[in-house]
This record gives structure tokens, C-alpha cells and sequence, in this order.
């Protein structure tokens, strides 16, 4: 059975304590009756143990169903393991106890403390006589296991405590839902052995060590399906809920640091609440699949949304300061009330608008990528009339996002405005074709198809942003109605995107990355840019005090060390040798895939420019997840997935998120790839050759072949022509022909005005991020 990530955990360090117990009380037994034999370190004897711990761990097993007739069961569960706990205590020394065991231990009595107290509130709220005695008598078994569970704690902690020292007892948040327990919640769990009860599987875990191949799990016995008690499935709930506080809260925090501290970028953090609402959507299909079809009680899971809509997150102001407007102030519970009834009732009215928008577009995709799935879901409520759970977690989480920040949501609509515009004005002012126009040469035909196809990329992105972004197609429509209604304000325009910021900060995260990539695309169309760069490189090594050419710089800074192109762009190398090392680039450019040839920047950035600029809705797959960690951490192409821990069980949504939150931080913040003004850059190029061309005289421009309105592809062959000058006069000895031809290199880069910063400075070094590596439970081991 799949579980949800934080109840597999605990069911886990549940097995593991009791099979930390049974092993201790087993290795007195060995002990006992083999003296001869102490070393209890060889392979043979630990797997000895560990097979008679899981055995000893398995009879004992865990809480049996706990119902009315079966306390007796419970009692005899408690007292064996009360029995166990005793005699290790009687017959262990503090070393023979790990204080990773008791840490753990206490983790589990920690989350059955916090949903104890959880389901007593339930107990008092609700109004169903048969459910509220149903709470009660539950609660009162699992407060009696807490005590069972606290008792063998302290005896052996008492133990531990002889040797001088006690483990540091983490004290519980009072509220259950704090911020460190992100980090430290079970952080001594052991999945690392592969014991397992009944109940439990623990070999996914050895599928998910990312630095090495991991080993063949045994083969084992099928296990006959387990039956979900009552209690198994209110505390499966509850952890659920738990995950969901956890990435809820992680929103909140990012959005407070934005909004009020300016600190993030808007992009990153709508990307990321996208990302958010997809966990949500796998964290319910396997909350689903785990319950099974008798279980799936409509009535009993909307008692815990209701329940879950007055728990308050750990980030967000929900009680505006003094100096806020006071249309979001909050008085009192029913005010609240309204105020988000109102504020749902305008976001159900307003993504209304989204299909007849896109049925409007005719032949654009219905669905875009830049779509939350929140607008998803509250079109499919419109049409199919069901509400999911994961449309009240998406709305739970844009309510607090709204709250933050109140009527101020216009300013991502402002920031996506100004970038659509430039996206139109820049895709219709470069047109790939005039790169090969009226070419019929065999050399460069082959680039041709490439720049149509460039073309028709550009022209899909302008008629998108225009759609989406700057026109309004349901206003007319709007107007017509208002009349009818003989409503006296006019409809606003746009007033979805100005509204919803997710949607706002997607769309402006898919103008960015349409934008830059498509200009990357329309730069290695040709190779103007790397010849140009070697050139400057060229001038750079026969004068080093020549001024810098940032943009050259940024562009340099996208690939790997070893790559051809900088292997160009090295200290002390020659003229020559710098030109000879453009046919390289040249030639890798035909043999190398993207993917090879370029940084861990370039890569990511196509990547999400498929998941948010494409024309499909798709969200992260584990195989995504897997590959983008490949990227990051640069492990070998050879790899399959399975030994990248793509499994998405073994993924906590917390950690999930932290990990998402690290990989978009350091691609749109920190490496500012998508700044990089790749249009400037071929201009530059562009302009340097040509400037390069006219300086050497009519001659230069004849063997060149270019004339103005000519294609510019044929510029590249400036760099030919100066090598082939050069390497003549090194042939020949003609040391003032040679130095005439760098003295006009030197020249022409100095006159080009390069050294004039366009931009920040992108990094130098190729993804030197501290990105963390694949969060998976191997983290969590025993000391």
C-alpha cells in the first residue's frame, strides 16, 4: 500500500522502534546461549539479529483494531511490549540503547499526542451523538497508548541517563504545526536497513540513494492486504493535513518575505504555488487509493476541510496591523466569514471568464501551461459541479496569499504588462528569416528549416501574449450583459489577471522564458556570436588591456568549463590559436546535443520553458524531478532512474517544496539566466564584424560576400578571412603585416563600446549554486 509521506513515516518509526527493542532483548538471548561466540559485528550473526528483531518485532506487532471488543487486544499489546521495554531496561547497558532510538521514539508520541488532541476538539464541535461518542471512545484508547508509549520512554531514558547523559528532549510546538518540524521530524530514522514488518515495506528506500547504486532488495513473501481500522484512518488524515500545514505554511512565509520584505522574486514564488497546488493534487489520489473504496466517506472527509479551514498558519498576518486598510480587517468569526465568501464569490465570477476566453482563441490550445490549478478546478466545478479536495486546499492557500497581499494583487498584472509588451515589440522586430534570406548555398541551407520553424515558435508566443496578456476578449461580452442588467459601472478589463497574482506571476514567468529562450534559439541559429566573440578573444590576447565586454561574459558564463567554447576563451593562448578553435565550436554545434554542450542554466531553462511556455498543461512527473536533479548535481547520463530515486513515494511534499523552492531560487534569482539579453548580444556581434569588415577595406567586404539587406549569416566568415590574413603573415615572417592586422583588431573591439554594463553581472562559474541534493528518507539514520 502507497501511504501518504509523513504516515508512512511514522508507521515506519513505529515498526522500527519496537524492532530496536525486540534486537536489543534478542541479543541477550544470543548472548546467553552462545558465549563462545561474542562478535556480534560479523555479517552472519547482525543478520541473525536483525532477522530475529523483525520476527519478535512482528509477533508483537502494531495496535491492534481498536474497537469496542477488541480493548482487551490493545491491553495485551500494551502489556507485551511494557514486558520487552522492562526486560531491556533490567538487562541493557546505556550503550546497548541508541539515543537515536528514544529520539524517534519520542516523535512518535509527539504526532499521536498532537492528533489525540486534534480529534478531541472534533469530539466537542461536532453534533452527531453517534460520531462524538464514536471520538470519545477512540480517544480514550489512544490516550491510554500514549501513556503505555510514554511509560517505556521514561524506563529507558532512566537507562540511558546512568551513563551521565540524557538525549535532549525536543519539546513539542503547542500549536502541532511548527516551522522546524520541516527539518527535524524523525531526523534519526534509520531507512537505511531494510527490516520490515507486516505492514510495512521499507525497500522503496533503497531505491532512492542518489550517489550510489543502491542494492537488489530480497525477495520476499507477498503480504496479505491489511484492513485500515478506524483509527488507522483518522490518524492517515491527520498526517495528511499535517503535510498539507507544512507546504501551506512554507507558502505563506515566502510570500510575507516578498510582499513585505521585498525578498524573492514573483516569478519563482507563482511557479512555486503552481508547483504547490500540483502536490496537492498527487497528495489526494494517494490519500484516495489508500483508503479504498470503503472508506471513501464524503460526509466524514468534509468534516475535516471545515475542520482544516479555521487552523491558522505559521506565516501569514492573519490579523491585519493597524496601519492596513480596513476592508481587510477581521473582527470577528463571521465577518470572516463573509469576507471570504464575497472574495470567493469574485474569483468564481472572475475565472468564469477564462473559457470563454480560450474558447474565443479558436485554434489556441484551451489549456495553458500558465494555468494554476486553481482556475482548473473552479472551471471543472463551473461545467461538472464537483468540488475536489484539492479545489479547497488551492483555495485555502490563494485566500491566504490574498491576505497578504490585499488590494496591492495589481502589481504582478503591472509586471506582466511591461514584459508582454516587450516580448511583441522584440519577436516582431527579429525576424530569423532575414538571417538566411535569399541563401541558396548548401553550407547554410540546412539552417533555413530552423529559422521557419523559429518563426512560427515567435509568432505563437506574440498572438498568446496579446491574447492572454494585453487584450481583453470577454469584454465586449461583459459590456452587452451589463447593459441588459442596466448596471451603471462599467466591466474593468482584465480583471482576472489583475486579481490573481499566481495567475498574473505564471503568465509573466511564461513571457520571460519565451522570451529568453527563443532569443537563445535565434542566436545559435548562426554562429555570428561565436565568431564575434573570438574575435574580440583574439583582440583580448594581443592587448589585455582592452575593455571588457560584458554581455560576452554573461553569455560565456552558460557553459561548462570543458566546452568548446571556452576552451577558446583561455588565458594565454594565441591569435591564432583562438581562431583555430572556432572551427571546434563549429563543429561540436553538429555532433553535440544541448543538453552536452551547454550549462546546467541553459538546460533547466528549456525545460521549464516546455513546462510553463508549452501547450500543455503538464505538471512536474518524478521523472522530471529525477532529471532536473541530474542536472543540479551533475550525476552521469549513464544512470537509470531507479538509482536517481525518482520514486515520488519516497518524496515528502514538505521537502518536495524546499527542493522545488532551491531550483527555481537559483536558476531565476541567483544565475539571472533569463536577463541575459541575447537580441543586444547578436546586435553587438553583428555590428563588430561589420565594423571589422569595412576596416580591413572593399577587398574584406568582396571575399566576404555581404552587402547591406544581404542575408546576415554570411558575416561569418569575416573571422575566416582575418585567420587566413594572419596565419599568411606568421607563415611568411612579415612581422608588420602581422602586427597591422592585430593593431586593427584592437581597434575596431575597442571603438565597438562594449564596455558599457547592459545588465547585472551574471555568474562566471557554471551553476555553483548550494542547491540540496534529493530530499529522501536516507537522510534520516541512526548515529
Amino acid at each position: 500500500m502507497e501511504q501518504p509521506s509523513t504516515w508512512r513515516r511514522y508507521k515506519q518509526a513505529e515498526a522500527q522502534f519496537t524492532a530496536c527493542v525486540s534486537g536489543q532483548h534478542q541479543e541477550e538471548n544470543v548472548f546467553d546461549q552462545d558465549q563462545k561466540a561474542p562478535q556480534l559485528k560479523s555479517r552472519r550473526q547482525k543478520k541473525k539479529k536483525m532477522a530475529a528483531a523483525t520476527a519478535a518485532a512482528a509477533d508483537i506487532g502494531s495496535p491492534p483494531a481498536q474497537t469496542i471488543e477488541d480493548d482487551d487486544k490493545l491491553k495485551v499489546y500494551a502489556e507485551k511490549l511494557e514486558q520487552l521495554a522492562q526486560r531491556v531496561a533490567d538487562n541493557a547497558t546505556p550503550r546497548d540503547i541508541p539515543d537515536a532510538a528514544l529520539n524517534v521514539h519520542r516523535d512518535v508520541i509527539s504526532l499521536r499526542k498532537r492528533s489525540h488532541n486534534f480529534f478531541t476538539g472534533m469530539a466537542e464541535i461536532t453534533t452527531d451523538p453517534k460520531m462524538k461518542d464514536e471520538l470519545k471512545r477512540s480517544n480514550a484508547r489512544h490516550a491510554y497508548l500514549i501513556r503505555v508509549l510514554e511509560g517505556i520512554l521514561a524506563k529507558l531514558a532512566a537507562v540511558v541517563a546512568t551513563a551521565g547523559g540524557r538525549p535532549v528532549e525536543k519539546t513539542p510546538s503547542s500549536s502541532g504545526i511548527h516551522i522546524p518540524d520541516f527539518i527535524n521530524m524523525f531526523e534519526h530514522l534509520d531507512s537505511s536497513t531494510g527490516e520490515s514488518d507486516n505492514k510495512t515495506d521499507l525497500f522503496w528506500v533503497e531505491q532512492f540513494d542518489f550517489f550510489s547504486t543502491p542494492e537488489t532488495p530480497p525477495e520476499t513473501a507477498p503480504e496479505t492486504p491489511h484492513e485500515l481500522t478506524d483509527d488507522d484512518i483518522r490518524m492517515m488524515v491527520y498526517l495528511f493535513f499535517e503535510d498539507f500545514n507544512h507546504v501551506r505554511n512554507h507558502l505563506q512565509e515566502r510570500w510575507c518575505y516578498y510582499w513585505f520584505d521585498k525578498v524573492g522574486s514573483l516569478n519563482v514564488l507563482a511557479a512555486l504555488t503552481s508547483h504547490a497546488m500540483d502536490t496537492f493534487y498527487q497528495m489526494e489520489n494517494t490519500l484516495i487509493s489508500d483508503l479504498g473504496p470503503k472508506q471513501r466517506d464524503c460526509a466524514k472527509m468534509l468534516r475535516f476541510v471545515r475542520q482544516l479551514s479555521q487552523m491558522k498558519g505559521g506565516g501569514a498576518p492573519y490579523f491585519p496591523i493597524p496601519d492596513r486598510p480596513v476592508n481587510y480587517r477581521r473582527n470577528d468569526m463571521n465577518e470572516d466569514h463573509k469576507q471570504m465568501f464575497c472574495m470567493l464569490m469574485t474569483l468564481v465570477n472572475q475565472a468564469s471568464l477564462l473559457s470563454g476566453i480560450t474558447a474565443h482563441l479558436g485554434a489556441q490550445p484551451a489549456i495553458i501551461s500558465a494555468v494554476p490549478a486553481l482556475l482548473l478546478g473552479i472551471e471543472a466545478f463551473l461545467t461538472k459541479f464537483e468540488i475536489t479536495i484539492l479545489l479547497v486546499f488551492c483555495l485555502q492557500v490563494w485566500f491566504d496569499i490574498r491576505y497578504i497581499v490585499e488590494h496591492e494583487a495589481v502589481h504582478p498584472f503591472d509586471q506582466l504588462q511591461t514584459n508582454a509588451k516587450r516580448l511583441v515589440e522584440v519577436f516582431m522586430s527579429y525576424d530569423p528569416n532575414i538571417l538566411f534570406k535569399g541563401t541558396t548555398s548548401g553550407v547554410v541551407a540546412q539552417y533555413k528549416g530552423n529559422c521557419v520553424s523559429l518563426m512560427a515558435r515567435q509568432m505563437v508566443h506574440v498572438f498568446q501574449a496579446k491574447d492572454f496578456c494585453l487584450a481583453d476578449h470577454s469584454l465586449e461580452y461583459r459590456k452587452r450583459r451589463a447593459h441588459q442588467m442596466k448596471l451603471k459601472a462599467s466591466p474593468e478589463p482584465l480583471v482576472l489577471l489583475k486579481n490573481e497574482p499566481v495567475f498574473a506571476g505564471l503568465l509573466d514567468l511564461r513571457v520571460r522564458l519565451s522570451l529568453s529562450y527563443c532569443s537563445f534559439l535565434y542566436v545559435n541559429t548562426t554562429a555570428i556570436v561565436d565568431s564575434a566573440v573570438h574575435v574580440y578573444q583574439a583582440a583580448l590576447a594581443a592587448d589585455p588591456g582592452l575593455p571588457a565586454w560584458y554581455l560576452m561574459r554573461q553569455h560565456a558564463a552558460t557553459f561548462p568549463e570543458d566546452a568548446p567554447f571556452r576552451l577558446g576563451l583561455q588565458e594565454g593562448l594565441r591569435p591564432l590559436e583562438i581562431f583555430g578553435h572556432f572551427d571546434n565550436v563549429k563543429a561540436a554545434r553538429t555532433v553535440e546535443s544541448e543538453k552536452s554542450m551547454y550549462g546546467a542554466e541553459v538546460v533547466l531553462r528549456r525545460f521549464f520553458y516546455k513546462r510553463y511556455a508549452g501547450a500543455i498543461h503538464k505538471g512536474l512527473t518524478k521523472f522530471d524531478r529525477a532529471h532536473i536533479a541530474r542536472l543540479v548535481h551533475k550525476v552521469p547520463t549513464s544512470w537509470k532512474y531507479k538509482d536517481m530515486g525518482g520514486d515520488k513515494s519516497s518524496w515528502r511534499p514538505e521537502a518536495n517544496l524546499l527542493w522545488m523552492d532551491s531550483v527555481l531560487t537559483g536558476l531565476i534569482e541567483k544565475s539571472r539566466i533569463l536577463e541575459l539579453d541575447y537580441f543586444l548580444l547578436h546586435d553587438q556581434a553583428v555590428a563588430l564584424l561589420k565594423d571589422l569588415m569595412e576596416a580591413f577595406g572593399p577587398d574584406m567586404r568582396e571575399r566576404v560576400g555581404y552587402q547591406e539587406g544581404q542575408p546576415l549569416a554570411r558575416l561569418e566568415s569575416v573571422l575566416t578571412c582575418v585567420r587566413v590574413d594572419l596565419a599568411a603573415a606568421t607563415e611568411n615572417g612579415d612581422k608588420d603585416r602581422e602586427a597591422e592586422i592585430l593593431e586593427l583588431l584592437v581597434r575596431v573591439c575597442r571603438e565597438s563600446g562594449f564596455d558599457k554594463p547592459t545588465g547585472p553581472e551574471l555568474r562566471l562559474c557554471p551553476w555553483g549554486l548550494e542547491v540540496p541534493a534529493l530530499p529522501h528518507d536516507r537522510v534520516w539514520e541512526f548515529s
